[in-house]
């Protein structure tokens, strides 16, 4: 796809700065633009790793839905629809929902 490029972005994690236990405080985290949405590589992809976890981002109408894979998306875990106007939704890959969100009514408005 001649529309499709990657963006690598080194991203410093708050935890790994904290303990050595989670190495690196940088993580390089890889940025795909596709026609329908953007992925985003946890980390980034490189020669010796062709899989690894992502989340991709799409819009649809009134709001966007975010997939997350453990595997380069292959393999769909949970799927979150966050609404223009606030309201969110997170299912599992079967489609139970995991967390209804509403935002709370502002009594000043």
């Amino acid at each position: 796809m001649e529309n499709e490029r990657t963006i690598i972005v080194d991203l410093q994690t708050y935890v790994g700065s904290q303990t050595a236990e989670f190495g690196d405080p940088k993580v390089q985290v890889g940025i795909k633009s596709h026609s329908h949405g953007i992925q985003i590589d946890l980390p980034a992809l490189s020669k010796a790793r062709n899989f690894g976890p992502n989340v991709f981002i799409e819009r649809r109408p009134s709001g966007w839905a975010i997939y997350i894979s453990p595997d380069d998306g292959e393999e769909v875990l949970c799927i979150a629809h966050v609404r223009d106007d606030g309201k969110m939704t997170v299912a599992s890959d079967t489609g139970k929902v995991l967390l209804d969100y509403i935002p709370p009514v502002d009594a000043g408005k």
